[in-house]
Formats: C-alpha cells, sequence, structure tokens
C-alpha cells in the first residue's frame, strides 16, 4: 500500500496527462502496465521540514516549479496531513461508496507524495445536477443517498469526517448513474480528514452559493457550542439530498439564514444557547415548509421529506446520526 523505492513515472505509464487540478493537489491520468486499468494519480505538495506559513509554501513552491507551471496555484500540506487522508480512504475502503486507494507513493528524493486510486469516470455530482435542475428521480436519490450514508456511518465509527461534504466532493463512477456515486477528497485541505471541530468561514460562505448551505449553523457559535463534526457532516448530507431532489441548491425564497447574517459569535451555554437554536429552527421550517409541500405535490414521499427534516435540524444534539438515517423508514420504500 506504500511505497518508499519508486517513482510515479517509474511505476506507471501515462503520466504527462493533467486531469485537473485544485487548491491542494494536481490530478493526473496514469495506467498501470501490469493491467492495463487507467488510475488517477493526486499528486501533494510537501511543505518543507521545520517551515511552515508563507514562507513554507514559498519554498516548497520554488522547489517544484521546474515540474509544472500549475503548482503554483497549489497549496503545500504536510506528510502528516497527506497520511491522514490516506488513512482515512485506506480505512474506507470496503465502502462502496467511498473511492478506492490503490498505493500511496513516497517518491524518494521528491517534493510530493503521490496517491494512486481509481478513476471515476462519471464526473462530479455537481456537474450532474446542472444538467438535472427539475430534480432528479427519488429512486436514484434514495440509492445514492444509502451509498453515501454507509460511507458516513463507517466514517463516524472510525474517527473519520468530512468537513466539506458536498456535491464538488462526491463523483459518479459510472456516466449518468446516479446509483454509482463515490465520496471523495478526505483531504484537510478541503476540510476533511481526522475529526476536528469545525471552522466557520464567514466570508467563503457568504460569497460562494455553492458552499454557503453545507456549512451547518451550529459552526456560527462553535467557540460557545459543544458540537460534533460528525453532526455537521449530517446537516451537510441532509442539504444535498434536498438539492438533489429539488435540482437546485438555492430553493429558499429568504437566502440568508441567521447564521450567516453576522459574524460567528459566543452565545452563552444554557437558555440563551437553546434560545438561538430555537429561533434559527423556527427560520429554516419556515423556508422548508414551501419547499417540501412543492416535492411531496410533485410525487415525493412523506418519507423522504421527513429525513429531510430531522437531518436539517438545527440543533446538533436533535439532528439524525448516520446510523439513524440508514434505519428511517425512506430506505424500507421500494419503487416502481
Amino acid at each position: 500500500m506504500i511505497s518508499r523505492k519508486t517513482t510515479l513515472s517509474k511505476k506507471y505509464t501515462d503520466v504527462e496527462r493533467l486531469v485537473c487540478h485544485s487548491k491542494t493537489s494536481l490530478m493526473m491520468g496514469v495506467k498501470d502496465p501490469k493491467t492495463g486499468r487507467s488510475l488517477v494519480a493526486k499528486c501533494i505538495l510537501l511543505l518543507p521540514e521545520n517551515t511552515h506559513g508563507e514562507k513554507g509554501r514559498q519554498m516548497a513552491l520554488r522547489t517544484a516549479a521546474h515540474m509544472d507551471p500549475h503548482w503554483q496555484e497549489v497549496t503545500p500540506r504536510t506528510v502528516e496531513e497527506v497520511m491522514e487522508e490516506a488513512h482515512a480512504m485506506y480505512t474506507l475502503r470496503k465502502c462502496s461508496g467511498a473511492v478506492d486507494l490503490v498505493e500511496v507513493l513516497l517518491e524518494p528524493g521528491s517534493t510530493r507524495v503521490v496517491l494512486v486510486m481509481e478513476l471515476l469516470e462519471g464526473g462530479l455530482l455537481s456537474e450532474f445536477m446542472l444538467d438535472h435542475t427539475s430534480g432528479m428521480k427519488e429512486p436514484e436519490v434514495q440509492a445514492a443517498a444509502s451509498r453515501l450514508l454507509n460511507v458516513l456511518r463507517e466514517a463516524h465509527k472510525t474517527g473519520i469526517a468530512h468537513h466539506d461534504l458536498r456535491p464538488a466532493h462526491v463523483m459518479l463512477t459510472l456516466e449518468g448513474r446516479l446509483d454509482s456515486v463515490k465520496m471523495v477528497d478526505f483531504s484537510k485541505g478541503a476540510g476533511g480528514g481526522v475529526a476536528a471541530r469545525p471552522k466557520f468561514d464567514h466570508d467563503a460562505a457568504i460569497a460562494t452559493s455553492s458552499q454557503r448551505w453545507y456549512q451547518p449553523p451550529e459552526v456560527a457559535v462553535q467557540e460557545s457550542c459543544e458540537t460534533s463534526v460528525y453532526a455537521g457532516n449530517m446537516w451537510s448530507f441532509g442539504w444535498m439530498l434536498l438539492a438533489m431532489l429539488t435540482g437546485s441548491e438555492e430553493m429558499f425564497e429568504d437566502p440568508h439564514p441567521p447564521w450567516l447574517v453576522a459574524e460567528p459569535r459566543k452565545l452563552p451555554s444554557g437558555h440563551v444557547q437553546d434560545a438561538w437554536f430555537k429561533m434559527a429552527q423556527r427560520w429554516i421550517d419556515k423556508e422548508l415548509k414551501t419547499v417540501l409541500t412543492k416535492l411531496r405535490v410533485h410525487g415525493a414521499r412523506k418519507e423522504s421529506t421527513d429525513i429531510i427534516q430531522k437531518l436539517l435540524t438545527v440543533d446538533p444534539r436533535d439532528r439524525l446520526t448516520a446510523e439513524g438515517a440508514l434505519r428511517h423508514p425512506w430506505f424500507q420504500c421500494t419503487y416502481m
């Protein structure tokens, strides 16, 4: 699983084709010469030892500049962070809804680590949603939800969380097949990895509509609220479920939820904190009522709208867990 004696170009062929790049990695298409299997290599730039911050980043980028100009757009990471991501992928390898890690290459003398993983050819769920703006078929959404929930259940049992769960971090194994979804990117750069307290990015949440709804409400008062990162995952999953069924991430009449109207705040524990949760819940209930009524009019099962309500519960202590969601009656529903 972990190789320290070879490099990507020595072990695999067709390694020059850049698939895409993100803020934390370059993704390259490769092929296993022994099996002919097409794979993806996630190349991650490492911070030099004993460095940090902007100085460490600039040192890493100068070293990597000769390899690919795209490195200039990548944030270097520590070896420990990369291995946490690899550990999460390895731990979840038996889940059908998680991307399969083939091996980790710690290239000798290199400034990068490479995670070799299966190729998912169906594209991002976020892209799939753009072609289904009137909503997706409920049986297909149910199948996708079951796969993702099984990943979350196993992840949470083993101390792993994905803090940036949204359609941009879910991919389809097969084109057009919603029942082939897989969760990707457990990197800390994406907010994922070993469970840790979520941090509220107010400016990013306000500016980016695709992210703003997936941040759980409790992060706005996280300094005074004992929240569970796992409960945060369940809010994100609930919003993704609603977005798949409606075909939109912007379906509320009021685009300004109470947890995004001001900077994160400290709330005294007890009655004041409970009152804030109740106020925010009244807002979400009002907005949800219109959306879920429309879904029911267009044929959605009452069980599907019920599980959404139980996932989009503002107080994280009352929100469904992954285990509880999988036991919800919606997953017992059959469709013709």
